[in-house]
């Protein structure tokens, strides 16, 4: 007897997906994502991102993640528009050149935390609509906090 494998024909056919790993630095994720934590990145077309993903892609100087606020088609391809939790009063336009993944995992305190699910999913939409909120209330900490 051979074994039998359980992945269909069209599963095998299917590339599998590149898989990345990056590494935090900075704040402007921060509630979400404390800085120094992994985050496992899934190249994904830009087609198939939702608005809340969270998104790495390439700047001038840096890779960016920041979570996707709005998509538009245009003529050029699509226009993505990211920010960072921690400051909702700035948005960055995107050029979907410029995208390098999807954040589909993050490596926090030796655990794997899946961000598809659908508490991570809920989670990522009340963070996307408390954002501003948010945002004003670490600027306030920060201006409170003694030099």
């Amino acid at each position: 007897m051979r074994p039998v494998s359980r992945r269909s024909a069209a599963a095998k056919a299917m590339p599998k997906p590149k898989l990345r790993l990056f590494e935090t630095q900075g704040f402007s994720m921060r509630p979400f994502l404390k800085q120094g934590v992994k985050v496992i990145v899934s190249e994904v077309p830009p087609a198939d991102l939702k608005r809340s993903d969270l998104i790495l892609y390439k700047s001038e100087r840096q890779i960016i993640c920041h979570r996707l606020v709005r998509k538009e088609l245009s003529p050029s391809g699509w226009l993505l528009y990211a920010r960072g939790d921690a400051d909702a009063s700035s948005t960055e336009l995107v050029a979907e050149q410029a995208v390098i993944g999807k954040v589909v995992g993050i490596i926090e305190d030796g655990k794997i935390i899946d961000t598809a699910g659908l508490p991570r999913t809920f989670w990522h939409k009340l963070v996307l609509l408390s954002a501003p909120l948010t945002a004003r209330a670490l600027r306030l900490a920060d201006r409170l906090r003694p030099q």
